[in-house]
């Protein structure tokens, strides 16, 4: 059921671990990332960043955005 699987994802993507510092600081564990920052089309680029001024006009202060070269896709699976 897509809906269940969505409200399920946002409840495990909304752990305490899926916070700033869990992505900033050194961690155990497996992910697999491919590193984007590089090769994406200006247009992708120019999308992202009109992305995150509309979430942080609407949502002021409440993400922190990785730097330009560090944007990357990952694969993980959530699960404890």
């Amino acid at each position: 059921d897509p809906k269940h699987d969505a409200k399920q994802y946002f409840f495990d993507a909304a752990r305490d671990g899926s916070r700033e510092s869990h992505y900033r600081d050194t961690k155990l564990g497996v992910t697999l990332a491919a590193r984007v920052a590089g090769s994406l089309p200006r247009e992708l680029k120019k999308l992202l960043s009109e992305f995150r001024q509309q979430v942080d006009d609407a949502l002021p202060d409440m993400y922190a955005w990785f730097d330009d070269n560090s944007l990357h896709c990952t694969v993980r699976g959530l699960v404890d």
